[in-house]
């Protein structure tokens, strides 16, 4: 890109972009879901030096590196129909932003309370578990009077709201096809004083709640196909240790400068910031199947 400057990356035989770095965590934030919820910490701050593990309270995780490489030929750039460079730089950030999500989800996904539909069918109670699993076949779409009684729940365990006053939930559109008639609408209310909007975001319910809805993380496809997986949860979800954010390193050329490439890399980690089932601050919404 002009008046792009490039700077030789610490870590190899590569390039460092800052600018393209810029534009590309600019380019994955309006697709965060479960990303956008995490609490960033700076690693280095309280862990560097000490190995690639982390304590903090009571989270307990790994630094990892995570990112991905498309080498580009010279020829390739010269002889594509289309934009090549355009088309690279547009796949690492949904490869990004599907990997990170992934590695969020994952904490999310290891709390220890599961919600069900009492019985597994009733459209109004549910019944709360504190195993990290259920024995129960879900078989009824997500309603409001769920969401009331989970609300009582959260509200009971003194769990605090996410955001001012509300708690969130993320899920799959379909989880919402019953419930969504019932919400408050976006338009509504961004304008007052509720907090930020939160990128996914579909609507609230009179009881408190907000909700997300995400793609990135593939259906469970109960086998009833009445409902999906769901978060609710409050403040203190997951804890994201940074090293390095994700940027964009472009390799320099190899093979008499015939081959270049282009990747996303990042040095962090996350961990579920309460695992225990008495303070946990994450409701699963769950199926056997």
């Amino acid at each position: 890109m002009s008046g792009q400057n490039y700077m030789t990356n610490e870590k190899g035989r590569n390039l460092s972009a800052k600018n393209l770095s810029k534009i590309f965590r600019l380019a994955y934030q309006p697709m965060m879901r479960f990303w956008q919820c995490v609490d960033t910490k700076d690693f280095l701050s309280f862990g560097g030096g000490r190995g690639h593990t982390f304590t903090i309270g009571q989270a307990q995780g790994k630094i990892k590196e995570y990112g991905n490489s498309v080498p580009v030929t010279n020829k390739l750039k010269t002889f594509s129909e289309g934009p090549i460079m355009e088309i690279v730089r547009n796949a690492l950030r949904n490869d990004c932003i599907k990997t990170m999500e992934k590695a969020v989800y994952e904490e999310f996904a290891k709390t220890p309370l599961i919600i069900t539909p009492t019985n597994g069918n009733d459209v109004e109670n549910v019944t709360l578990g504190d195993t990290g699993s259920t024995n129960t076949v879900n078989n009824s779409p997500l309603t409001l009077k769920h969401v009331t009684k989970i609300v009582t729940l959260m509200e009971e365990r003194n769990i605090p709201p996410y955001q001012g006053e509300y708690y969130f939930c993320i899920a799959r559109p379909k989880t919402f096809e019953v419930l969504r008639d019932d919400l408050r609408e976006v338009h509504k209310y961004q304008d007052q004083s509720f907090g930020p909007i939160m990128r996914g975001e579909i609507g609230q319910s009179t009881d408190g709640v907000r909700f997300l809805k995400q793609t990135s993380i593939p259906s469970k496809n109960w086998q009833n196909g009445k409902s999906d997986e769901a978060y609710f949860f409050g403040q203190d979800t997951v804890i994201e240790a940074v090293v390095n954010p994700p940027e964009i390193l472009t390799q320099i050329g190899q093979d008499y400068n015939r081959i270049t490439g282009i990747a996303w890399l990042t040095l962090e980690g996350f961990a579920l910031t309460r695992p225990n089932k008495e303070n946990a601050s994450i409701l699963k919404w769950d199926s056997k199947s």
